[in-house]
């Protein structure tokens, strides 16, 4: 594989020469070779065929790429894993871009949010018919010149790549009185202005193992609905002062 630039480069990733993903390859070979050999597994007293299920993989900890190469070599050899067992959704970045989007309709006014919501998988533009993301260069173009916040700098800007994010962030303006669970679905699913829905470009962004932080999430939003007032400051202030485990 081509060596990653490093500023590039996602957190706990490895590439794909690492000793960890090589580790983490052989070990999905494995578990695909005893499927398919039909290794032996008691269950009540007799023998059966193993399945994915009967399997079950220890590591030392969550960080530092093996765990994440781990899961992506499985779904790699089509195994289904029950993925982990425990989440910290802040450690997420698909987590913590939806959480920006909370964070901006609370405050508007916050330029480092904005900033990095601009350079999430929100966005997102169509050039011709290809996509892509807004980049470093948008990023001083727009800021570089401005006279005070970046959010009016994003609403005076007239280049078409800002037209999609600043309709979407509009409508996540509008909608910050609802509660957090449909404000997180609403982003996902129905965001205006997007050039696909919310969650093809988290997964295009971020790959398959977001998913199941940011489905997480949409379930602690769902629980936090049911018991407590609906208020997106509320939730957002939950998940940060308990770490969102």
């Amino acid at each position: 594989a081509e060596p990653a630039h490093p500023w590039d480069a996602p957190q706990a990733m490895e590439n794909e020469g690492s000793a960890k993903a090589r580790l983490a390859a052989r070990i999905a070979r494995f578990v695909r070779h005893e499927i398919e050999t039909g290794a032996a597994v008691w269950e009540n007293g007799k023998q059966r065929p193993a399945q994915p299920g009967d399997f079950l993989i220890l590591v030392r900890g969550r960080t530092g790429g093996l765990f994440d190469g781990i899961l992506q070599a499985l779904k790699r050899e089509n195994i289904p894993v029950a993925g982990a067992d425990r989440i910290k959704l802040l450690d997420s970045l698909a987590v913590q871009d939806l959480l920006n989007l909370a964070r901006f309709a609370l405050c508007p006014e916050d330029d480092l949010t904005l900033a990095e919501i601009l350079k999430g998988p929100f966005g997102a533009y169509m050039a011709g018919s290809e996509q892509k993301w807004l980049d470093d260069e948008h990023l001083f173009a727009l800021a570089n010149p401005r006279k005070g916040h970046l959010w009016p700098a994003l609403q005076a800007a007239t280049e078409p790549h800002f037209t999609p994010i600043r309709t979407f962030l509009e409508d996540v303006l509008a909608r910050r009185h609802t509660p957090p669970y449909e404000f997180l679905t609403h982003a996902l699913e129905r965001g205006q202005g997007l050039p696909r829905p919310g969650w093809e470009l988290v997964l295009s962004r971020f790959g398959g193992p977001a998913r199941e932080p940011v489905t997480a999430l949409i379930d602690r939003a769902a629980a936090f609905d049911a018991d407590q007032p609906p208020s997106i400051q509320l939730f957002l202030n939950a998940i940060e002062r308990r770490g969102g485990e």
